[in-house]
């Protein structure tokens, strides 16, 4: 079974594209759900964010993770969130890793689904990196759009990640989405037929 990462910036349509590798047969691993399961209360990382913040970190009342609170500490403060990055991708890395193993034999593709590719170091565990790249200006206002949020906080999330720029050089290949999901969507069956094959 083939593995490919595949990365992209917030609102970049990375996730559509998942979900046409998955009609072409590829078994996802989505970095984002593993990392949901892994914060359900007293789970590996739950544990490890009351272990840092203690139970100001939870919502009142309630065993779950206040996500708000801590996308203000992983965007406000960079070291914070470097240090909540070092604790989490390992733990991420391994439980996808084991999801995959799952997948059935006659799969032909593993496609991890995971958007912090590059930062996370992630990138050296595959052979094959599809990047799916959009114009800055237009992620930005995708991402306004489709959160309901201001310019200044869209800016401040995206800056958070590496820019698509500087990710380019690592991408095998990368899918253009600044037009419609039509031409997506046909670099992607393109892509896959080269690098997957007819399986």
């Amino acid at each position: 079974m083939k593995k490919i990462a595949l990365t992209g910036g917030i609102a970049s349509g990375k996730s559509t594209a998942a979900k046409i590798l998955k009609k072409l047969g590829a078994g996802i691993i989505d970095a984002d759900g593993v990392t949901r399961r892994l914060q359900e209360p007293h789970a590996p990382i739950w544990e490890a964010y009351v272990a840092r913040y203690g139970q100001e970190i939870l919502l009142a009342g309630s065993e779950e993770l206040d996500r708000p609170k801590i996308a203000d500490i992983i965007y406000g403060d960079k070291q914070e969130r470097l240090a909540v990055n070092a604790m989490a991708h390992p733990l991420i890395r391994q439980a996808m890793f084991d999801e995959a193993n799952e997948l059935p034999a006659d799969c032909p593709a593993a496609v991890f689904d995971v958007p912090l590719l590059f930062e996370s170091g992630m990138y050296s565990d595959f052979s094959i990196v599809w990047l799916v790249y959009v114009p800055p200006e237009v992620q930005l206002t995708r991402l306004m759009h489709r959160d309901g949020m201001t310019r200044e906080k869209a800016l401040r999330i995206i800056a958070a990640q590496m820019p698509a720029e500087e990710k380019l050089p690592g991408a095998d290949f990368v899918i253009h989405n600044g037009a419609s999901k039509f031409l997506m969507m046909r670099q992607i069956i393109a892509a896959w037929h080269t690098f997957v094959g007819d399986a």
